[in-house]
């Protein structure tokens, strides 16, 4: 057989190949096609159950979140109050603790300094009193018992009066610590403000966290109803991509029938002619 006659032949067979390969691929393609369809069906529908479980589950954690804003919203309502009456009792209390400072300034010392200054002159009045008293009581033949007294009264006066000069001490130490309340109560009103402060803005914090809520739920609803609908639609759907597949293998099929006749027609144009006899 000549050279130029083998390579029709080599032709022919690539032809045949690869549209005999061509065809079986497009058969499995439909057998294959066919098969998957109810698996990836029955994968698509558990996909959107699963789907809508979670949805569920967001939805009840989002009723458990606005449940909790709710409460904590409550709380801070309930501090604001009790910060809100405890300043008011501290500023209530600002006049007092001035009436009570000045009283322990001025009046007490006061108060003290005139009493040791009427004791101090009745002590002298005492004292010369007494001395008369003993003086008449020591004249002769005076009845009655002469005047010793185990404590003289202007003594008594003298260690009042004494004792009565402890007190200005006393009270100014008690004005002193007086200054140290009125300070921190004027510090505890700057710290209870600020608080209140925070707490405005963290309840303002919150009020945007539970408006955020109803967008989340809406959310969530929108997305319920599409996948909804997309369980409604999705048979259909994956029908419509089987038969799509489907056509299109069968068309590859049809396509490598051409392939087929063209590598006979290579083949046949390969085969050795007999010679013919010339004509007599």
């Amino acid at each position: 057989m000549k050279l130029y006659k083998i390579y029709p032949r080599i032709i022919a067979v690539l032809l045949i190949i690869t549209a005999l390969s061509g065809f079986a691929l497009s058969i499995t393609g439909i057998i294959a096609t066919q098969k998957a369809r109810p698996v990836a069906l029955a994968w698509s529908t558990q996909q959107i159950a699963l789907a809508r479980d979670t949805l569920s589950a967001l939805d009840d954690t989002l009723t458990a979140a606005e449940k909790a804003l709710g409460t904590a919203s409550n709380s801070l309502t309930d501090v604001k109050r009790t910060l809100a009456a405890s300043a008011e009792t501290l500023n209530d209390s600002q006049p007092m603790l001035d009436e009570f400072k000045t009283l322990l300034d001025e009046s007490v010392p006061q108060t003290v300094e005139d009493t040791q200054q009427a004791l101090y002159a009745a002590q002298k009045d005492a004292a010369t009193i007494e001395s008369t008293i003993a003086v008449l009581s020591a004249i002769p033949f005076m009845p009655g018992e002469p005047y010793q007294p185990s404590q003289s009264l202007s003594e008594s006066l003298g260690q009042v009066a004494y004792t009565l000069g402890n007190i200005p001490d006393s009270t100014a130490k008690i004005s002193s610590d007086l200054d140290v309340a009125k300070s921190n109560l004027a510090l505890m009103q700057v710290n209870l403000m600020s608080m209140s402060l925070q707490l405005d803005d963290i309840e303002q914090s919150l009020s945007e966290a539970r408006n955020i809520i109803p967008q989340y739920r809406d959310l969530l609803t929108r997305t319920r109803q599409r996948l909804k609908t997309l369980e409604m639609r999705l048979p259909a759907g994956i029908k419509a991509a089987a038969t799509a597949l489907t056509v299109f293998f069968t068309w590859v099929a049809f396509t490598q029938l051409g392939l087929l006749m063209q590598g006979i027609d290579w083949w046949q144009r390969g085969a050795p002619q007999q010679d013919i006899p010339p004509a007599e």
